[in-house]
């Protein structure tokens, strides 16, 4: 507020003199505010929106099975050819086979594992009736193999006593009936083995299979009678009351081979292309060579039993089987890796 000073003098005579008053008045004005208009308009926006939360990505498992099927013939069953192993070829494939399933189990608990040795009786294979589990004759406590379960099918656990335990199994020592035991180990009956040591869930991203062969390049296949899973497939007549389809493979009927590039296995093709194939979505097979100038059967090994073709054919010489053999493992528990990825959901 705005201060003002007015200063009088008044003379007054008196009788001893002149007296000065001195009058100071003091105005003060004060101003009040009554009212404030502001004019205009307001140029407001509408209130910010909030982002929405992120909703984090969602991955789910794969489960695998892995079936390894290791020869356990007269000829597999031999001494190692390796000098910085004593063990025979068949004592040293088990015991690699325990350590592939330890290592499986080091990275997912979601995984079955079956081990399983094959061998047989010599030109018995015309008696066997396929989806046996290997039995080829069973009475008054006499059982007679084609083929023998040493390990699952189960879930896969850390055992370190696994690879030892496998290393103890005594060999059937018989021929290498490898598609015998093929045969049966893709059709549907072991696939309900499979699904019982480990359900599928829906918690699960899918279910791989992953088969291992570990053999060498004799394999004996004479009167070899098909799965009645199989001769459907290839549109064969199947009389339900027999007890064997009437469809047989065998090796060594030249009549009826129409590819010479796969000569005397031509006949063996539609286990692995109607039944192995469709069941596994990888097979390696692990075959141990004599020498390095010429594979016996290599080009349907690796055009025809292989899954990828050629990139899943694995050559192990006996010299190097150590050495080989470590480097198979690695290279196959990479692809193991690779199909139990998570899937990513959303």
């Amino acid at each position: 507020m705005p201060r003002r000073e007015i200063c009088v003098t008044s003379p007054e005579v008196a009788m001893h003199g002149e007296i000065n008053i001195h009058a100071r008045v003091a105005v003060v004005t004060k101003a009040k505010l009554d009212d404030i208009r502001i004019g205009g308009e307001c140029l407001c926006g509408p209130a910010p929106v909030k982002p929405p939360t992120p909703v984090p990505d969602v991955y789910n498992p794969v489960a695998l099975d892995l079936v390894i099927l290791i020869d356990g013939s007269d000829s597999f069953d031999s001494s190692c050819k390796d000098t910085s192993t004593s063990g025979t070829q068949f004592e040293e494939a088990m015991d690699w086979a325990g350590q592939l399933v330890n290592d499986v189990a080091d990275r997912t608990s979601l995984a079955t594992a079956t081990v399983v040795q094959f061998s047989g009786f010599k030109n018995q294979d015309i008696k066997y009736k396929p989806g046996s589990r290997g039995v080829l004759f069973e009475d008054e406590g006499v059982t007679l193999r084609q083929y023998n379960f040493e390990h699952g099918p189960t879930t896969v656990s850390q055992d370190r006593q696994l690879p030892a335990q496998l290393r103890g199994v005594d060999a059937l020592d018989g021929n290498s009936q490898l598609f015998l035991a093929l045969q049966d180990l893709s059709l549907d009956e072991f696939a309900q083995e499979l699904e019982a040591a480990l359900p599928s869930s829906a918690d699960h991203a899918g279910r791989k299979r992953l088969l291992v062969i570990v053999t060498d390049e004799e394999w004996d296949a004479n009167q070899l009678a098909s799965a009645r899973q199989l001769s459907q497939s290839l549109g064969d007549e199947v009389d339900d009351a027999e007890d064997v389809p009437a469809r047989r493979m065998s090796k060594l009927n030249h009549s009826t081979v129409k590819d010479s590039t796969h000569d005397l296995y031509n006949e063996l093709l539609p286990i692995c292309k109607h039944l192995a194939h469709p069941f596994y979505d990888e097979i390696h097979p692990v075959i141990v060579r004599r020498n390095h100038i010429k594979d016996l059967e290599g080009n349907f090994i690796s055009d025809q039993v292989a899954k990828p073709a050629k990139e899943a054919y694995h050559k192990i010489y006996e010299e190097d089987f150590t050495k080989d053999m470590a480097k198979t493992k690695k290279d196959i528990v990479s692809r193991i890796e690779n199909m139990i990825k998570p899937v990513k959901m959303n």
